[in-house]
């Protein structure tokens, strides 16, 4: 098996697609298989004309460790941090840094808390959940740093995101 791993530097209009693909897959209609499958060939198409460049193919080892390594990130990314991942696949810091780096053009910080803004994301389709209650649940121990983080990463705040989802597209939505 081989996978394909994409360098999109912050490319706005995937993280809009996606965004928008995520709410049209919560709330199904007659259309929804349809819309997500031309979305879905949208994101490859633009992906595929934007981005081709930056583009990694992951094999063998080092591709099952990247794979892992993002794996146990993504289960535990309430608590994960360098050390514990350097230590349960006992590699280096740095060469730990290094694969990810090369194979996702990311830092572990950025995959470990662009893991978490996904997850918080999840989380505030629930209104009956604060934005505080969802920091804490996400491991963020600041709320404040979490706010800051969230509005890095998604273009607008934890309370700004929530109104998208409940009054329609957000923003930035390119869709």
């Amino acid at each position: 098996d081989s996978y394909l791993a994409f360098k999109t530097a912050g490319d706005s209009a995937i993280k809009n697609l996606v965004l928008q693909m995520y709410r049209d897959s919560r709330n199904p209609d007659d259309y929804s298989a349809r819309l997500l499958k031309i979305q879905f060939e949208w994101l490859c198409l633009h992906l595929l004309r934007n981005h081709i460049s930056h583009i990694s193919i992951l094999e063998g080892k080092s591709k099952s460790i990247v794979v892992e390594l993002l794996s146990y990130i993504k289960e535990n990314f309430k608590t994960v941090d360098l050390d514990e991942v350097c230590d349960r696949f006992c590699y280096s810091k740095g060469h730990i840094q290094r694969m990810l780096k090369k194979s996702t053009g990311q830092t572990f910080n950025e995959i470990l808390t662009r893991t978490k803004i996904e997850q918080a994301c999840m989380l505030l389709n629930n209104n009956s959940i604060t934005v505080h209650d969802v920091s804490g649940a996400v491991g963020f121990n600041d709320s404040s740093h979490f706010h800051r983080m969230f509005k890095k990463y998604m273009d607008m705040t934890p309370a700004e995101y929530r109104k998208t989802l409940f009054n329609g597209v957000a923003k930035n939505d390119t869709v």
